[in-house]
């Protein structure tokens, strides 16, 4: 059975954007896209592929999960380490797609630890 959970974080580093966190859960992943909104319930500002990676959980414990970057841009970098990270902590497949501000990544990797872990 697939799940998908929105949820709108509102700006709190004082910008006039906030996030858009969607996660898709399937049965042994999940697809997780990041973007922005100036706010709740308004159209999404966010491109599917800006910054989008693979990754998957090591197969020995202990070890480091494999990923790869699917399309990539030059002004953001952060889908594959944190796609690694999440799939570490998930032991779950990672399809990770963000279209943000670098400087915002250690929010969005929380507001997605918490919704994963309900």
């Amino acid at each position: 059975m697939i799940f998908v959970e929105t949820k709108y974080v509102g700006p709190s580093d004082g910008s006039e954007t906030g996030l858009v966190v969607q996660i898709t859960k399937m049965m042994d992943s999940y697809m997780v896209w990041v973007g922005s909104t100036r706010k709740e319930n308004e159209t999404v500002e966010g491109r599917l592929c800006r910054d989008w990676a693979y990754a998957m959980p090591a197969k020995k414990i202990g070890g480091e999960p494999s990923g790869t970057s699917l399309f990539r841009s030059n002004s953001c970098n952060v889908a594959l380490s944190m796609a690694q990270r999440i799939a570490k902590r998930t032991g779950k497949a990672i399809h990770l797609s963000v279209d943000i501000e670098e400087k915002k990544a250690v929010e969005v990797e929380r507001v997605v630890k918490e919704m994963l872990n309900k």
